[in-house]
Formats: structure tokens, sequence, C-alpha cells
């Protein structure tokens, strides 16, 4: 068993316009790492930044049915 403390800071905003909903993220901000070691090997575990946006829009479908299409979008701009 391998016991790590490592802090990670997230941060994200979100926008609500009329039936729009839209929001940002940036998760990992200090792309911590942790390392140990074990009787085999010396191990390295890396915890990589990431931005995610997503959108949402409330479409109203009569007086008792509301759709919510919404869509996530995740990277690490890393190509």
């Amino acid at each position: 068993t391998v016991n790590a403390w490592v802090p990670e800071f997230n941060l994200g905003t979100y926008f609500t316009v009329k039936n729009l909903q839209l929001g940002i993220s940036a998760n990992n901000i200090t792309s911590g790492k942790t390392s140990f070691n074990t009787s085999v090997a010396k191990s390295e575990i890396r915890f990589s930044r990431y931005y995610m946006a997503n959108a949402q829009y409330s479409l109203a479908l009569g007086k008792k049915f509301t759709l919510l299409p919404g869509m996530l979008l995740k990277t690490d701009f890393i190509y």
C-alpha cells in the first residue's frame, strides 16, 4: 500500500444567459506529482493539467417537458 498527499487546485466558472448555459474550468492547475519506492521499482505518478468547456441549451417541449441538449469538451492541448 502506498499513501501520498498531493495538493490539487481547480478553477471554473459558469454563465447563464436566458436558455443558454456555458461553463469553463481548469483542473489540476499545479500539475502535481508524487513518487514512491517499492521493493521492485521506483515509481512516479504525474497529475496533468486539463481544461473543460461545457454548454447546455434549454428547449421547452410543450408545458410538461423540457429538452436539455448539451456538450462537454475536455483537452490538455497536447497534440
